[in-house]
């Protein structure tokens, strides 16, 4: 249970060519691209599946007709790790990029979340975070706990980062420079939780 989990690589060793001519652009499964490797993820569980929707679909309805567009699970985000190229695939993403130059990919995000569990906490607490926030285009990165309400909401604060832990439902997700706020309790409606 919990949110999708990285498996081991389908293949030892990919460009990223190949990875975009093969696997980035399959509709029908999701695959992470990093250090030359790339990774299938599992089927999200019923609650991942319904917070992600309880945060996109408000999102979509607030953004139609505006120059930023939210992506649900299925748009990968190119990022520099280590000097590498890498390819996540953000259980949200929102973009502002007029017009983008790929089609497969962004790369300059405003507000990502991940929904973790378990199985991929470190990687969204750790790995994700300090390449995500990294970003200059970044301002919001959420990391949404899939057993309990729980919400870790990392915002750029100046030249840093601030977080805040979000746990009570009346609580408020607040993206100011979308204009949009969400409750807690909206974000977790009907995950069971």
């Amino acid at each position: 249970m919990g949110a999708p989990v990285i498996i081991e690589p389908v293949k030892t060793e990919w460009t990223e060519a190949e990875y975009l001519a093969d696997v980035g652009l399959d509709p029908q499964v999701r695959y992470e691209y990093l250090r030359g490797k790339v990774y299938a993820m599992s089927t999200p569980s019923a609650a991942h599946a319904e917070i992600s929707s309880n945060f996109f679909a408000p999102l979509h309805q607030h953004l139609r007709g505006k120059p930023c567009r939210p992506y649900l699970g299925n748009m990968a985000l190119k990022i520099n790790f280590l000097g590498n190229p890498a390819y996540y695939i953000p259980d949200v993403m929102v973009a502002c990029d007029d017009k983008p130059a790929h089609t497969n990919h962004r790369e300059e995000p405003l507000v990502l979340m991940e929904i973790m569990s378990p199985s991929t906490a470190s990687i969204d607490q750790r790995e994700k975070r300090v390449a995500y926030t990294a970003l200059p285009s970044l301002w919001h990165y959420l990391i949404v706990n899939s057993l309990k309400k729980e919400v870790f909401h990392y915002s750029r604060s100046g030249q840093g980062w601030t977080e805040i832990i979000l746990t009570v439902p009346e609580e408020g997700i607040r993206i100011p420079e979308l204009d949009f706020s969400l409750t807690v309790g909206e974000l977790y409606e009907q995950s069971g939780l």
